[in-house]
C-alpha cells in the first residue's frame, strides 16, 4: 500500500516529464513497438483466420512473458542491492510511469480551458488527442461528452487498474497489465485487420479491467460523496441500470457513475475515422439530452476520488 501511495505521488508530482521523454522513448512505447513489430510479421492478410488468433494469443503471451520477467528482475535487483527504505522508492519511481493520473487531468483541462474560453476549435483539437473519434465537427455539447467519457474511462484504465494490479502483484503485475492494455488498445478492435490478431489481447485486457472498473464506480460516488454532491447515489444507480448497455463490459462502469453524478447523458452515437458513424446506446438516459456534461465538476470529482483513495492506502499502509 505504502508502494501504491508512493507511485500516486511521484505522478501527481511529476507527470511524464517532457525533457525525459523527448530523449528517451516511454516505456510504453518500446512495448507498443514491439508489438506492432509482431503484428507486422505474424498478421499476414493471406493466413487463415485460426492462424492468426493462434499467432495474436502467442504473440501477447510472450509479450507478457517478456515485460513480466523483466519487470520482476528489476523489482528483485532493487529489493537486493539497495537498502530499505530507498528501494521502496525506486520501485514507486518505476512504477509510477505506469501511472497516468497526472497526464489524464492536464490533457481534460485542456479541453476544459477551452470551452471556458468559447474557442470551439481548440477544444476539438485538445479532446481529439485523447478520444478516437473524429472530432472536427463536434458541437460544444459533444466535446464536453467526449471529455467526460475519456476522464471516466482513462481514470479507470489508466489510474485505478494500474494501481489494483501493482497491489495485487507487485511491479510484474503493474507491467503486465500495461503491456495488455497497450495491445488492447492498438490491436483489440474489431476490423478486418484486428479482430482475429487482436482478440487474445482484448479478452484478457476485459478480464483484467473487470474488478478495477467496478472499484472505480464506487470510488467516483465515493468522491462525490465526500464533494457532498446531492448525486452522489445517483451515479451508482446509473451505473448498476445503464453499465451494461455499453459496448465494453467494463468501459460503461465508470462511464454511467459519471453520467449519473453529473446528470448528463453520455454515450450516443458517434463518427470514426473515414466518416464511419457508429450507433451507441445512451448512459443516463433519462436526463434530458440537451444536459451539458460539468467537466469542471467531473474534474473535482475525479481527483477528489483519486485522494480518497490515495488516503485509504496511506492508512492502509501505515497501519
Amino acid at each position: 500500500m505504502l508502494l501504491a501511495c508512493l507511485a500516486m505521488l511521484v505522478d501527481a508530482l511529476t507527470g511524464e516529464p517532457k525533457w525525459l521523454y523527448s530523449r528517451i522513448k516511454h516505456p510504453v512505447s518500446w512495448m507498443a513497438a514491439i508489438l506492432m513489430f509482431l503484428e507486422r510479421r505474424f498478421n499476414k492478410p493471406s493466413r487463415k483466420r485460426s492462424v492468426r488468433k493462434f499467432l495474436g494469443t502467442a504473440s501477447i503471451l510472450v509479450l507478457i512473458l517478456l515485460w513480466g520477467t523483466a519487470a520482476w528482475a528489476a523489482e528483485n535487483a532493487i529489493k537486493g542491492y539497495v537498502v530499505a527504505p530507498y528501494s521502496l522508492l525506486f520501485v514507486a519511481l518505476i512504477a509510477s510511469v505506469f501511472i497516468a493520473a497526472r497526464s489524464l487531468f492536464e490533457h481534460i483541462n485542456l479541453v476544459k480551458n477551452a470551452l471556458d474560453r468559447q474557442s470551439l476549435e481548440d477544444a476539438r483539437c485538445a479532446v481529439g488527442m485523447v478520444v478516437g473519434r473524429e472530432t472536427v465537427d463536434l458541437d460544444e455539447l459533444a466535446v464536453s461528452r467526449a471529455a467526460t467519457e475519456s476522464l471516466a474511462e482513462n481514470f479507470s484504465d489508466g489510474v485505478i487498474a494500474p494501481l489494483f494490479w501493482l497491489l495485487t502483484g507487485g511491479l510484474p503485475g503493474l507491467v503486465i497489465y500495461k503491456m495488455v492494455n497497450t495491445a488492447d488498445s492498438m490491436i483489440g478492435h474489431k476490423t478486418e485487420r484486428f479482430r482475429d490478431f487482436g482478440w487474445a489481447s482484448a479478452k484478457l485486457d476485459d478480464a483484467m479491467n473487470l474488478l478495477p472498473a467496478r472499484m472505480t464506480a464506487l470510488l467516483l460516488a465515493s468522491g462525490a460523496f465526500g464533494l457532498r454532491i446531492p448525486s452522489a447515489f445517483q451515479g451508482l444507480k446509473v451505473a448498476f441500470k445503464d453499465a451494461n448497455l455499453h459496448t465494453s463490459p467494463n468501459a460503461g462502469w465508470p462511464e454511467a457513475t459519471i453520467a449519473g453524478l453529473l446528470k448528463a447523458r453520455l454515450g450516443g452515437p458517434r463518427t470514426y475515422g473515414a466518416g464511419q458513424r457508429e450507433e451507441y446506446a445512451w448512459l443516463g438516459a433519462d436526463f434530458p439530452e440537451t444536459n451539458q456534461p460539468d467537466l469542471g465538476l467531473a474534474l473535482c470529482i475525479v481527483k477528489a476520488s483519486w485522494l480518497a483513495l490515495f488516503v485509504l492506502l496511506l492508512v492502509g499502509g501505515v497501519w
